[in-house]
């Protein structure tokens, strides 16, 4: 997950200027709405997954 948002940003050709920022809620709410949050800070826009 942590390589995703990087490999999507330079299939379109956007340059990045940071780090990609993963979460993972880890059981802390409902099972079903357990899973990873991610954000990538593109020079023009960003990716939120």
């Amino acid at each position: 997950m942590r390589t995703y948002p990087y490999d999507v940003a330079s299939h379109l050709d956007l340059r990045t200027y940071g780090d990609a920022i993963v979460h993972a809620s880890n059981g802390i709410g409902k099972d079903e709405n357990d899973g990873f949050d991610a954000f990538i800070p593109l020079i023009d826009s960003g990716i939120s997954l």
